[in-house]
């Protein structure tokens, strides 16, 4: 209960300095904005592989279950410097198979999903602004890299929620922007119906009582014309935690890196190149751990409407060396989601691992799209992932090969409010195990489909 009060604490102390700035509104504010979205989906999957020996060779058998998700936001523009934004969320779902009780059956619980204040045009040249409170933090909103680093605030929730608890101040001016974030996220930090006491930001299935906070520090600039850099340095603690057996040591991680993304053909192909080091300590254990991401994608036919699209890529996570005291696995920090491949299944196999710690891997892949018709997108990938290190449970380094093909598309458009969408999706993935795996095990599969309606 403490923790939920601290951060209750932490948003009324948002509120009231937010209503403070707006004593004296403009006479066309406030201006008020609502919306929300409802979501609908179904997910199934089978031998999906995990590193553990036997028993469990696989990642919980087969699963099949519908997932029902509501969020409903509403905006105040106070004046022209400040807005308060608010979200709320709901997700349950029915279980197929396992057909057994969980605890995400409805009535499930309602979440303070987003609740920050924005504090716009601050300095003489209106270069700074302020987002403070519970907020989502990732790639797209702003230069915040390829999504290998930062996006996923709340892991152990799937995609549920991803907020973090955080303040976030960002400089822009011209090609430069500089982000300064300072995030705590708590184990159990939901507000409201917290009835089910979810587990946040743990490690294992279990209820790991662990927190997790830190800095980060990102400049994205042009040092040339047709040349895109970012660099950044990130300082991550996770607190100690629960594995069921014992209490396990702290970890304390920095990263380091950089990122170049040449323009080599106007429009036509570009490149994306970023690398990373970690340095750290989990008690008396010395980390360390190391990131390349490369891409190359083109466009062609950009007149026609279907815009065609390729790309060819390789990441490359470095491992744990079993034969050594230290842990040299790569840390994904705050991207504890599905960062590689179409959807889902990837990231499961990692469960035996820590729930979504990607790491000891190589994966060079294509990657490929159109626009099928005006409102519909297809894509597809595959890829041959291998495992620096041979620490599975069976005898080589071949994780295996790894294909999917989606389909988005855009059901209608401004039926009910001149905003909405009704959208769907439809996704499939393949997996071939190797000889990281025990052998034996059947080839995976994942399924999703989704109706998706916003407002």
């Amino acid at each position: 209960m403490k923790q939920k009060t601290c951060v209750a604490e932490f948003l009324g102390v948002v509120a009231v300095a937010g209503l403070a700035l707006a004593q004296e509104a403009a006479p066309d504010y406030p201006k008020l904005t609502a919306g929300g979205e409802f979501r609908l989906r179904q997910e199934a999957f089978d031998h999906l592989p995990i590193r553990v020996d036997p028993p469990g060779e696989t990642r919980g058998g087969h699963n099949d279950y519908i997932r029902f998700r509501t969020l409903l936001w509403g905006q105040v523009e106070l004046n022209d410097m400040v807005t308060v934004y608010t979200r709320l969320a709901n997700e349950f779902r029915h279980y197929y198979d396992p057909k057994s009780t969980t605890t995400w059956d409805y009535p499930d619980e309602v979440v303070v999903d987003n609740a920050y204040i924005d504090i716009h045009k601050l300095l003489s040249d209106n270069s700074l602004s302020l987002r403070l409170g519970r907020q989502d933090i990732f790639a797209g909103k702003g230069p915040l890299g390829n999504g290998r680093l930062i996006f996923e605030g709340t892991p152990k929730d799937g995609s549920r929620t991803i907020y973090f608890d955080a303040a976030r101040a960002t400089w822009k001016k011209g090609d430069t922007q500089i982000d300064a974030i300072g995030i705590y996220n708590r184990a159990d930090a939901q507000l409201l119906g917290n009835d089910q006491e979810r587990d946040l930001t743990g490690l294992t299935s279990a209820y790991n009582n662990m927190d997790e906070y830190g800095g980060v520090l990102y400049a994205a600039f042009k040092p040339m014309a047709d040349l895109g850099a970012e660099s950044y340095y990130m300082y991550k603690v996770e607190s100690r935690w629960d594995n069921g057996a014992a209490r396990m040591p702290s970890l304390a991680i920095h990263t380091l890196g950089y990122r170049l993304m040449p323009q080599l053909i106007k429009d036509r192909l570009t490149a994306s190149l970023e690398g990373a080091y970690q340095l750290g300590e989990r008690g008396d254990q010395d980390v360390s751990g190391y990131m390349v991401d490369a891409l190359l994608k083109g466009q062609f036919m950009t007149e026609t409407a279907a815009k065609p699209w390729a790309s060819a890529g390789v990441l490359c996570l470095s491992g744990d060396d079993p034969k050594s005291k230290d842990d040299e696995g790569w840390n994904p920090l705050w991207a504890r989601y599905p960062q590689f491949g179409l959807s889902d299944l990837l990231i499961y196999t990692y469960d035996a691992d820590g729930a979504g710690r990607w790491s000891n891997l190589t994966a060079p892949y294509l990657s490929a799209g159109l626009t099928a018709h005006k409102d519909g997108k297809l894509s597809a990938m595959v890829s041959q992932l291998m495992a620096p290190e041979k620490n599975g449970p069976g005898s080589g380094d071949q994780r295996g090969l790894y294909a999917g093909v989606s389909y988005n598309v855009v059901l209608a458009k401004g039926k009910v409010t001149t905003k909405d969408v009704l959208s769907g999706l439809l996704q499939l993935e393949y997996f071939d195990p190797g000889n990281y795996y025990k052998s034996g095990i059947d080839n995976g599969f994942y399924l999703r489909w989704e109706i998706k309606y916003s407002f």
